[in-house]
């Protein structure tokens, strides 16, 4: 094994000589080992699959899902869990259908969000740029967020100015490869987080296991390959009064397919109503019961310490108690098996 000081000395040696633009350091030196802020889901069972604390800082995250299927409403979450800490939230419309009374309703403060509905691919990618370096400038000690909603609906230049009938072989597979290649370097270190929304697409000419038909998205390899973390949205089921037998909501599955920052291919679920978001409260709930902090009883019946309430009590119960803020700090590391 080398001496330490002969590392540091080397190491030394080498910036003097060749390390203007990017500095030698060590792997262990806390200017690398940079654990990013991160901006949490406000679902509990999606942060115990993401094993963060939310989506992190600095880093690319993809959100992809078929249509219906709940995917900009998860990101509505985040956007208000971003303004909630102080930060700031961008947002690029570019399928200019954004519902920002809904986006209020859960949450998010309409009137601070910076919305943006550029008419192509390269535009939207400029201006992300600026966006990451003023906000970098400006605000750099709070957590922000970027969305992009979405990527596969954002036609290119080319696309905007040519005739219907014309087609460039994955042209915006290249066109994005080359952005993040320039921007993944740019976001690393700030306390931005990018996120990118997709639709998945059934494909024509295959089919995936069990029958059920492949997905994929637009430029799939290149958000992949930028990405930190890459999240499936999947409705599940459908949730009806059992009386009536009408819709009133969908449950919901987010499955990790790439994480950098902790495990892989972990799942949560959680119940979107129509009428008023996600369950946020019954998520928590689901990692209370699985951490063993609420003990279940039958009859729709739950225990913490000696109080025993019912579903419609645990708010008050989870907030009276506290057990609230330790579920937000720490669902994240409850096991998901």
């Amino acid at each position: 094994m080398a001496d330490a000081d002969v590392i540091k000395k080397l190491v030394a040696e080498l910036n003097k000589t060749v390390g203007e633009d990017s500095p030698f350091m060590t792997l262990g030196d806390p200017d690398f080992v940079r654990v990013p802020d991160c901006v949490s889901t406000q679902v509990l069972t999606v942060d115990r699959a993401l094993g963060t604390p939310g989506i992190p800082c600095g880093r690319v995250t993809s959100i992809a899902g078929k249509i219906s299927h709940g995917k900009t409403t998860f990101t509505i979450y985040l956007m208000a869990e971003a303004q909630r800490g102080g930060g700031e939230v961008v947002l690029f419309d570019t399928e200019h259908a954004f519902d920002p009374n809904w986006a209020t309703k859960l949450g998010v403060n309409a009137d601070e969000v910076i919305v943006s509905q550029p008419p192509h691919l390269e535009a939207v990618l400029s201006k992300t740029e600026a966006v990451i370096t003023g906000l970098s400038k400006a605000m750099p000690d709070v957590p922000h967020l970027i969305v992009w909603d979405s990527v596969s609906e954002t036609p290119t230049m080319h696309e905007v100015k040519g005739d219907f009938d014309e087609y460039q072989v994955a042209e915006h597979s290249r066109i994005l490869s080359k952005a993040f290649r320039k921007l993944c370097s740019t976001l690393d270190g700030t306390k931005i987080a990018w996120v990118l929304v997709s639709q998945l697409k059934e494909t024509v000419d295959s089919f995936g296991s069990w029958g059920e038909p492949q997905t994929t998205f637009l430029a799939k390899n290149a958000i992949g390959y930028a990405s930190t973390i890459m999240m499936e949205v999947k409705r599940i089921q459908t949730l009806k009064i059992e009386k009536t037998k009408e819709d009133v909501g969908i449950k919901c599955e987010v499955k990790v397919t790439k994480n950098k920052l902790a495990p892989p291919f972990r799942k949560g679920t959680f119940n979107l109503l129509f009428d008023s978001g996600i369950d946020t409260w019954g998520a928590a709930l689901e990692v209370a019961a699985d951490a063993k902090l609420v003990d279940k009883k039958g009859g729709g019946w739950y225990e913490y310490g000696e109080r025993k309430f019912q579903l419609a009590d645990w708010p008050t119960v989870a907030m009276e108690t506290g057990l609230w803020s330790t579920l937000k700090e720490g669902a994240w590391k409850v096991s998901t098996s």
